[in-house]
């Protein structure tokens, strides 16, 4: 799955977006690396940078992206990993471009569902539109020089303002199958068709963004009813596992019928 900075560009400045305004690309209500209630649980200064092979629960950090040498990404590759199989793959947006984070807090959930999780360390609140653009194209791009990605099963996620970032991903003509926003929700009017065949809002219940997720509407009941909305006790953060294992679900769900329509791929 490969497509251009031009094309997501042409999808921001779309009439669509319109109503959007400066939803993607502002940084979250002027929220700082404080405010955010995560921090990272592993330090990841020390990381090599060379880049290896994939194996069996391995995490691999500040990787150099294939098609931009001057972009990084951090993988994670699940315990049921292996040469027998291709693995969908859960691209996640932090919006401090800490690309460790995400995968640190999700992993055990990759391990139990089987997917391949691929962060950014570049996208971050306040980039512009032009660069946001580069970054999304070259983590497009990476997921098919990642080893044993099946490339027809991307979904993408992320917290606060990476969030807005995987709804722009997500709401351009990607084939990105389904979302899950954090912390953030989904500007009206984006949402024109399938794919994504699902979107799921995950919020603090004293989330600053929640009612963003509470207030999304769609005039299409038929995307609607494939909008779901989950709450848990908390802030502005990325969500706890139980709650993000909803979208994982969910995922699991949509991948496992798409390979079923394709009786020549092997199941994971």
């Amino acid at each position: 799955m490969y497509f251009n900075n031009h094309s997501l560009l042409l999808f921001l400045n779309h009439e669509n977006m319109e109503s959007a305004g400066s939803y993607f690309f502002l940084s979250c209500s002027g929220e700082s690396r404080e405010e955010s209630e995560n921090s990272n649980p592993t330090n990841t200064s020390d990381v090599s940078s060379v880049k290896q092979g994939a194996g069996s629960g391995q995490m691999l950090s500040h990787q150099s992206c294939f098609a931009d040498n001057q972009l990084s990404y951090s993988v994670y590759y699940p315990t049921s990993f292996s040469e027998h199989a291709n693995f969908p793959v859960l691209i996640l947006f932090d919006p401090h471009a800490d690309g460790d984070l995400p995968l640190n807090l999700y992993k055990s959930l990759a391990d139990k569902y089987g997917f391949i999780l691929l962060s950014s360390s570049d996208s971050k609140n306040g980039n512009s539109a032009e660069r946001t653009a580069a970054i999304l194209q070259g983590m497009m791009a990476q997921v098919s020089h990642l080893q044993k990605a099946d490339t027809s099963l991307i979904f993408c996620g992320g917290f606060s303002g990476g969030a807005r970032v995987a709804a722009m991903l997500g709401l351009a003509p990607s084939g990105i199958k389904a979302i899950v926003v954090c912390g953030a929700g989904i500007p009206q009017g984006t949402w024109q068709g399938i794919p994504p065949h699902l979107i799921v809002a995950i919020a603090g219940n004293r989330d600053m963004n929640l009612s963003e997720t509470i207030r999304f509407q769609v005039q299409d009941q038929r995307l609607q009813s494939r909008y779901q909305l989950i709450r848990f006790d908390g802030g502005h953060s990325w969500p706890p596992q139980k709650q993000m294992e909803q979208a994982f679900i969910a995922f699991k769900s949509i991948a496992q019928r798409d390979r079923m329509e394709d009786a020549d791929l092997p199941c994971w």
